[in-house]
């Protein structure tokens, strides 16, 4: 490794530091993406269930079986820690921390703010579906309309590194 130039061999060194964070925090955003847009669709199963005369807690297990990866697993592992003996709030509350997603968070809100107010869970469930779709929309448009400012940022920002390694 160091018997080669020591300009490739830092170059290397720095490609080698920099690709796995950068790789892990891609991999976080995109399983963060995919549990947003599958949200809705478990919002809606769970409502669906309410209505049908399940439990809370027999809607959350509906969910863990019937959605696919990441949403699943993430409400399957709150299913144990309630099987654990942890309560619900302390379940959503984890499951929140873990995810860091600002559409389940202010879906843990709610259901614990309905839990200690009573009321209709799923007509409170529906209310978040439309918000969470709302903003989903609206992200979508704003990716959208910036594509192509945020394209020239990047092309602007990797000229000089072309230039170096066109140089050498």
């Amino acid at each position: 490794f160091f018997g080669i130039d020591l300009i490739i061999a830092l170059g290397i060194s720095i490609i080698g530091l920099a690709v796995p964070p950068v790789f892990v925090y891609t991999k976080k955003n995109k399983r963060v993406e995919t549990f947003e847009k599958q949200l809705v669709d478990a919002i809606g199963i769970m409502c669906n269930c309410l209505r049908s005369g399940l439990t809370f807690q027999q809607a959350i297990e509906s969910i863990s079986t019937e959605m696919p990866d990441p949403i699943s697993k993430e409400f399957s592992r709150m299913i144990r820690e309630l099987r654990l003996g942890n309560n619900i709030e302390k379940a959503f509350s984890n499951m929140s921390n873990r995810i860091n997603s600002p559409d389940l968070k202010l879906m843990v809100s709610a259901v614990l703010i309905q839990r200690q107010t009573g009321g209709n869970l799923s007509e409170v469930l529906t209310n978040i579906a439309g918000a969470i779709k709302e903003r989903c929309k609206i992200k979508n448009e704003l990716k959208v309309l910036t594509a192509t400012a945020r394209t020239s940022g990047i092309v602007v920002g990797l000229i000089p590194v072309f230039m170096l390694l066109f140089f050498m």
